[in-house]
Formats: C-alpha cells, structure tokens, sequence
C-alpha cells in the first residue's frame, strides 16, 4: 500500500468519489428533489471536468502523500504478462487444419 503504483490512482478515485458523493447521496434518498439533484448533476459535471484539466497536479500530490510515508517516488519495473488473444489459439487449435 505504500508504492506508487497504489497512491496515484486512490489519489485519482479520492477526487472522483469527493466530487460524486453528494449527488449520490441525494439521489439515493426518499425524498429527493429532482431541481436539486439536476443541479447538482451539473456541479459535478463542471468538477470532474475541472479535475480532468488538472490530472497533471495528481502525479504532484500522490508524490507528496509518498514522500510524507517515506517511500520511493517510481513506478516499480514489472515483467508484464503476454495475454493470448482469441486468435492466437485459433491459429493453435489442431482441428481446424484441413486434413
């Protein structure tokens, strides 16, 4: 939980769920107020707009949040894994060659 890899896209999410929370709040309730949970709509609209525009801050205060739990500021060197399309196995399979 301390890596990068981990704090960049909960940092990402926190924002996210901040900025929704209230209409989901709203929207989830017995009585709600559809002028409301519209302008609401919109508020949030313009904010996950807003947050869009900044991503470039994000890497900034997820290397900040790092620094302060006193861990490395890269992104670790992984193998990634080959994932075998559909078509690789097709082109595998033994039945469908003509005999």
């Amino acid at each position: 939980m301390d890596h990068f890899e981990f704090v960049f896209p909960i940092g990402q999410l926190a924002n996210i769920m901040e900025t929704t929370h209230g209409l989901s709040t709203l929207l989830q309730s017995k009585k709600c107020d559809l002028n409301k949970a519209a302008n609401l709509v919109q508020t949030a609209y313009e904010s996950l707009h807003e947050l869009r525009v900044k991503f470039d801050e994000l890497p900034k205060t997820a290397a900040h949040i790092v620094k302060m739990w006193r861990t490395s500021q890269q992104f670790q060197d992984r193998i990634v894994p080959k994932v075998l399309k559909f078509v690789d196995g097709l082109c595998e399979d033994e039945r469908l060659s003509c005999a």
